[in-house]
């Protein structure tokens, strides 16, 4: 995504959702994505509860290991 848009210094994998304002509509485009990406099932609330990039990676390779 760096490579796309000027994301800044601040902005880390760390960086929870809330920080950066994502609506819940975004959440629900972003797991649109994933699920069709990573071909496991991952939805809004899931993403809302991850909170972080990092949390949601961890998240994809739980349910890919679980999937498997």
């Amino acid at each position: 995504m760096r490579g796309w848009v000027d994301l800044g210094d601040d902005i880390t994998p760390t960086t929870p959702f809330t920080d950066l304002d994502l609506d819940s509509l975004v959440l629900v485009e972003l797991a649109v994505i994933l699920s069709r990406t990573y071909r496991v099932p991952v939805d809004e609330a899931e993403l809302a509860e991850a909170g972080t990039v990092d949390d949601v990676v961890a998240l994809l390779a739980a349910k890919q290991t679980t999937a498997a």
